[in-house]
C-alpha cells in the first residue's frame, strides 16, 4: 500500500464449513466470534482494538491535577490541504479528534471534508479508500475508533469506515435536513443531530443532541435509548438514567470503571452516569461563563468534546472559552490552556499513552499539544 493511500484495508479471510452452518455478523461479513484480520495502514502500521483510554504506560506518580503542562503547536497554522511532515501539513478548520491504542491521531478536517491521520512518527496522511480516493465526511462528523474501523456521526446517522476502507451507514438514515427519533435496527432508527461517540464495551454510545438523549447502538446496528427523556426541552433532572433529563448532550467519554461522562453544550455542564445508572451533575452550574471551581461553582461556555482516563479525570474542550479544562473525579475544575475566546474556540481533545493532551483550534487551523 502507498503511504498516502488506503487508510484502512485488509484481505478477506474466507471461512467455510461443510458440516455446520456459519453464522455471519452482518456488519463485518465475518463469522461471529472470528477476530478481524490484520489490516494495512499507511506506513505498514496496524490498527488496534479501541479500549477505554489508558493511563501512561510508564509509572506515573502524579495525577493530572498535580502536573504542570507545557504548551506547543503540533502541526498546522495556515489554512490548506496538504499531507506530509508536521511542518508541511495543512488543515482547514480541524475539529473532533480520536486516538487509538498506538497513539495515532484521527482528525476530522472539517473544511476539507476529510479524515486526516497523524502517526506517532509525525506523518500526516489523508484517509482514502481502496481506489485511492479521499473518503469524504461531513463537516459535522465526530469520530470514535472501533474494533472494525472508524465510527462517525454525520447527517443524522451513525456510519462506519470499515477495515476495507468502505463507508456505510450503520444506524439511522443520512439526511441533510431535520432528523427524528425512533429506536430500531439499521435504517429503521432515527437520530436528530447526533454528535459525540464513545464505546462502552462492545456497544457504541451516541449523544443524540437535538433529541436530548443518549442512544446505544449494538453490533448489529440496533439503536435503543440509553438515557434521557425525549424532547425534554433543555430541562435538567438527575436520578436514574431512564428518567434523567439532559440539555443538549454533546461530548461523551467512558472511564475504566464504566462511568459515562457527558458534556451539555447549551447547558454548559459536565454530567456523570455511574456504572449503576445514576445521573448526577459533576461540574458546572448550568450558566455559560468561565470560572474554575468545584462542582456547580465552576462554569463552562459551550463545552463540546471530552476525554476520560482510566481513573475518571476528564479533559474538556470548552469551546467558546477557547480553553482546555481539567475535571477531577470529585468535580474540581481547573484550566490547562486558555486562548482568545472566539466562535470556533477549541474543538476535539484526546490524551495519548504518555499523558500528552492534544486539541484542535479550528479558527487557527492548528492542532496543539500540552506536554506533562
Amino acid at each position: 500500500m502507498h503511504r498516502t493511500g488506503l487508510l484502512i484495508a485488509f484481505s478477506w479471510l474466507l471461512l467455510a464449513s461443510c458440516e455446520d452452518p456459519v453464522k455471519i455478523d452482518p456488519r463485518t461479513n465475518r463469522p461471529v466470534g472470528t477476530p478481524a484480520p490484520t489490516p494495512n495502514l499507511p506506513g505498514g502500521l496496524t490498527p488496534t482494538t479501541p479500549t477505554t483510554p489508558t493511563t501512561p504506560t510508564t509509572p506515573v506518580t502524579k495525577t493530572p491535577d498535580q502536573i504542570t503542562y507545557s504548551f506547543a503547536t503540533l502541526t498546522g497554522g495556515q489554512s490548506g490541504n496538504a499531507d506530509g511532515t508536521l511542518a508541511e501539513a495543512r488543515f482547514n478548520k480541524p475539529g473532533p479528534l480520536a486516538i487509538d491504542a498506538q497513539d495515532r491521531l484521527y482528525v476530522v478536517d472539517r473544511g476539507n471534508n476529510a479524515i486526516r491521520v497523524i502517526t506517532p512518527d509525525g506523518t500526516v496522511v489523508t484517509a482514502k479508500d481502496a481506489q485511492g480516493k479521499k473518503i469524504t465526511v461531513g463537516s459535522d462528523a465526530t469520530l470514535a475508533v472501533g474494533p472494525d474501523g472508524l465510527y462517525l456521526t454525520e447527517s443524522n446517522s451513525v456510519a462506519l469506515i470499515s477495515l476495507q476502507g468502505v463507508k456505510s451507514t450503520v444506524s439511522g438514515v443520512a439526511t441533510a435536513g431535520g432528523g427524528g427519533y425512533q429506536d430500531g435496527k439499521g435504517d429503521k432508527a432515527r437520530f436528530n443531530g447526533p454528535s459525540g461517540l464513545a464505546f462502552s464495551g462492545s456497544d457504541l454510545l451516541v449523544a443524540d443532541t437535538k433529541n436530548y438523549l443518549l442512544r446505544q447502538v449494538t453490533t448489529d446496528g440496533t439503536a435503543t435509548t440509553f438515557a434521557g427523556v425525549f424532547n425534554s426541552g433543555g430541562t435538567v433532572a438527575e436520578g436514574p438514567r431512564t428518567t434523567a433529563k439532559f440539555h443538549s448532550p454533546y461530548g461523551l467519554a467512558v472511564d475504566g470503571q464504566k462511568n459515562v461522562y457527558v458534556t451539555e453544550y447549551y447547558g454548559s455542564t459536565v454530567r456523570k452516569i455511574s456504572a449503576g445508572g445514576t445521573v448526577t451533575t459533576l461540574a458546572g452550574g448550568g450558566l455559560q461563563g468561565y470560572r474554575d471551581g468545584t462542582g456547580t461553582g465552576a462554569s463552562f461556555n459551550l463545552p463540546t468534546a471530552l476525554f476520560a482516563n482510566q481513573d475518571g479525570y476528564l479533559f474538556v474542550a470548552d469551546r467558546a472559552n477557547a480553553a482546555i479544562r481539567l475535571v477531577t473525579p470529585d468535580g474540581k475544575v481547573t484550566t490547562l490552556y486558555k486562548g482568545q475566546p472566539s466562535a470556533d474556540g477549541v474543538a476535539g481533545v484526546v490524551v495519548d499513552s504518555k499523558g500528552v493532551v492534544y486539541f484542535t483550534e479550528p479558527g487557527k487551523h492548528t492542532i496543539h499539544k500540552l506536554m506533562p
